[in-house]
């Protein structure tokens, strides 16, 4: 039955993969079958941080935030936590055996958006090799799309769901291919 716990817990960060970013779900087939749990666990974990800085702004962010921050020490310490997305984190964390220092340096960066939003992406040449591609290609992609939507009125991003076209997508992807599985280059 812990079997089933653990799988229903990666099946809630892959379901908050795919309804918060289809881009990235796509994304993550490009990445070696063996490393979908662990991105999908992060992923979810990533997103409800993100949100709470971005998207709760009628409740203390800065609350809700110290409290995702206790719940994910809570659930690394004890291995177990009945929140899916952190469960499926912790699990993650564990068997990759991601440093503190990382996690901590995330939150903090959480923290630090709740005034500021100074991004910097590191790191990728660090990753382990069927995760180079699909990682660099997700930098890209929201690179590009984080570019739009500076460009695009800010009435029109609270009411319109800004998107990188089709034609776009697949510039970003054979240039994302061409630098980094041909050429060997992880550079923004």
């Amino acid at each position: 039955m812990l079997e089933l716990f653990h799988q229903s817990s990666f099946l809630c960060s892959r379901k908050v993969t795919e309804l918060y970013s289809t881009s990235f779900t796509l994304g993550i087939r490009a990445l070696d079958n063996r490393f979908h749990d662990a991105i999908y666990g992060i992923y979810g974990f990533v997103r409800y941080a993100d949100e709470i800085v971005d998207t709760f702004h009628d409740w203390d962010k800065s609350a809700l935030l110290a409290r995702f921050k206790a719940d994910t020490y809570e659930a690394i310490d004890q291995k177990i936590s009945l929140n899916p997305i952190l469960h499926a984190f912790q699990l993650t964390v564990h068997k990759y055996q991601i440093d503190n220092k990382l996690i901590d340096a995330f939150l903090h960066s959480m923290e630090m958006d709740l005034f500021t939003q100074n991004y910097k992406y590191e790191g990728i040449k660090m990753l382990p090799e069927g995760a180079k591609f699909g990682v660099y290609l997700a930098y890209k992609y929201y690179l590009n799309l984080f570019k739009k939507i500076r460009k695009t009125d800010a009435e029109k991003v609270l009411h319109t769901r800004i998107r990188v076209s089709n034609p776009k997508k697949i510039g970003i992807w054979a240039s994302v291919y061409l630098r980094s599985n041909v050429l060997g280059i992880y550079a923004p």
